[in-house]
């Protein structure tokens, strides 16, 4: 029987599964541009001999936000590797029960600690050493303290490395839903 409680975990946690999806679908977009600008690249430096750096770190940013921000739809998939020497030889509630603990125990804590460390690794990419603002101000209006790329030509790298806290945020709502999923799953067993 399900009560009010698990209705609105089961609503929410839908919600985020929508997002998860739409943002798949935005990356899926952003992987196609990627083709286009790497095709652009190689057309333009073969046939008119002219090369941009922009381009190639656009074209390594955009790849790098797929891959960073497609890892929660891996995961809502249940797409990720595991070996499966003997978790297929487990029974479905064993598996869910293993599956629950080592994303307890072991992703959770393990994606909050690299949370946790890619924060300054972004906030260092705009932020001056002494901040009188907050870090939206930095980044949306005062420009001055952006970290740019050392490639001649190249892009500014604060909202590149702001892909990674972003992947491992979603990545680590992912979890959450897992667990919820597999906690609902395992009290209706």
């Amino acid at each position: 029987m399900i009560d009010m409680k698990q209705k609105i975990i089961y609503h929410v946690l839908k919600k985020w599964d929508f997002i998860v999806q739409r943002v798949f679908y935005i990356l899926c977009g952003l992987l196609f541009i990627c083709t286009l600008i790497s095709s652009g690249n190689v057309i333009l430096r073969k046939f008119f001999s002219f090369s941009s750096n922009a381009l190639l770190e656009l074209q390594w940013m955009f790849f790098s936000a797929v891959f960073l921000l497609g890892a929660a739809q891996l995961l809502k998939e249940d797409g990720h590797i595991r070996i499966d020497i003997f978790y297929n030889k487990f029974r479905p509630s064993l598996r869910r029960k293993l599956t629950l603990c080592l994303h307890i125990f072991l992703t959770l804590p393990s994606l909050l600690v690299v949370f946790y460390m890619s924060l300054p690794f972004w906030l260092n990419a705009f932020m001056p050493l002494s901040p009188d603002q907050s870090w939206f101000h930095y980044l949306f209006f005062d420009q001055s303290h952006f970290e740019y790329s050392p490639n001649a030509g190249g892009l500014a790298t604060p909202f590149a490395k702001m892909v990674l806290p972003l992947g491992f945020l979603m990545l680590i709502g992912q979890v959450i839903s897992e667990i919820l999923k597999l906690f609902l799953c395992i009290s209706d067993d």
